[in-house]
């Protein structure tokens, strides 16, 4: 049987995608844990540092990878309670193989990981404890989640 090099290639890259499992990566943010330091910005200074992101002085023209939010601009009005209104909340992009903004977290506040998986620490996390995402009804399938 003869078999050309691109139809050997074709097969194996069948193969893998037939055995290997579905991988769902996710991000999950402890808010109690971030907001230990709500002044903190280590995360969005590493992304940025990681990824050459230009700093631009004027806002409106700005770029950014990961920035921070009011609470209640971030969700919503109706979903700030009192004891939420006002806290900076990290609103990510959630794109990096091995994310800075995770490393470099001073509060290990970020968790990130294979939510498929059972045994990783991100789905750990998200069985346990309650975790919501930003503008659901989008239907965007958004991997970030929010813990308060």
């Amino acid at each position: 049987m003869k078999i050309t090099r691109q139809a050997f290639l074709a097969l194996l890259a069948a193969a893998a995608r037939a055995f290997s499992k579905p991988r769902r990566m996710a991000m999950a943010i402890d808010l109690a844990k971030c907001w230990k330091d709500r002044g903190c910005t280590r995360c969005a200074q590493a992304c940025h540092a990681a990824h050459n992101v230009p700093r631009i002085p004027d806002r409106r023209h700005e770029i950014k990878w990961i920035w921070k939010e009011r609470f209640e601009n971030a969700f919503g009005q109706e979903s700030a309670g009192p004891a939420v209104a006002g806290a900076p909340v990290p609103l990510l992009c959630n794109h990096c193989e091995h994310p800075a903004c995770v490393e470099l977290c001073p509060f290990k506040a970020m968790v990130f990981g294979d939510a498929a998986d059972p045994s990783s620490a991100v789905a750990q996390l998200l069985q346990a404890r309650h975790a919501f995402r930003r503008k659901p009804e989008l239907g965007a399938g958004a991997s970030v989640f929010y813990i308060l």
